[in-house]
């Protein structure tokens, strides 16, 4: 019953947010999560109102990076991850330049 009543009241904060009856500082929200094992890694668990608040989803890749102590996510949009797989191929190709060659022949 709670979980029912509290998925209920996520789903009208994300409506209200949504049409703008509800305001948000993004940058004010805190939410604790605990870390998950996955096999032999651990992993946050982001559900799908959280995402929503950036608007993300469960197909979106993020951009990981470290801030002092803090460990930052942050949504890429189609054409950053274009881009840097784009840019990892360059360099790649530059820097296996011999080992191509070698292959190709």
């Amino acid at each position: 019953m709670f979980s029912t009543t509290l998925s209920v009241l996520h789903l009208v904060l994300i409506l209200w947010y949504t049409i703008g009856i509800l305001r948000v500082d993004l940058e004010e929200i805190m939410i604790a999560k605990k870390l998950t094992k996955v096999g032999n890694t651990q992993a946050v668990v982001l559900d799908k109102t959280l995402l929503s608040l950036v608007d993300a989803d469960t197909e979106s890749t993020f951009k990981v990076s470290i801030e002092g102590k803090k460990i930052v996510l942050e949504p890429m949009s189609q054409k950053e991850v274009d881009r840097m797989a784009l840019e990892a191929s360059d360099k790649i190709r530059k820097t296996q330049k011999n080992v191509f060659k070698k292959l190709a022949k």
